[in-house]
């Protein structure tokens, strides 16, 4: 499933089109359409192949095929490029218990949360003239 190419990018996408992406992956992915959660990824994964949220979302297809090790392969990728990103250190975290003990507390993070919290529009400032206002 993961092999199907389709269309490549040679460009990394803009900053929103990475978000968006993602986040349409996620929206995927929450909706438990895993497949295509893959096929929107896909088509950037030679331009994404260092993105921690990329990888992370990879990592959580693979544990919902039921490939483990692939999933902790892309997880630990995640955190090397970000050691910080904390949805790829939760998840990986997860693997482990779920590896070492059989079970785990913790459920699957997808970064979607995170993304969104970091991109919201803040509330225009009063003395901001929004669209309309300006009578001139």
């Amino acid at each position: 499933m993961l092999h199907r190419l389709g269309r490549r990018f040679s460009r990394p996408p803009s900053d929103a089109r990475r978000d968006a992406i993602i986040l349409d992956a996620a929206v995927a992915l929450r909706s438990g359409q895993y497949e295509r959660a893959a096929s929107i990824l896909s088509p950037f994964r030679s331009v994404l192949a260092c993105d921690p949220a990329y990888l992370n979302l990879m990592g959580v297809i693979c544990e919902l095929e039921g490939r483990w090790k692939p999933a902790a392969r892309f997880y630990g990728l995640a955190i090397s490029m970000d050691p910080q990103y904390e949805p790829a250190r939760h998840n990986m975290q997860r693997v482990y218990e779920l590896n070492t003990f059989g079970r785990t507390d913790h459920t699957v993070r997808l970064g979607d949360t995170e993304l969104r919290r970091c991109r919201q529009v803040p509330a225009p400032r009063s003395s901001d003239h929004l669209l309309g206002d300006h009578v001139g």
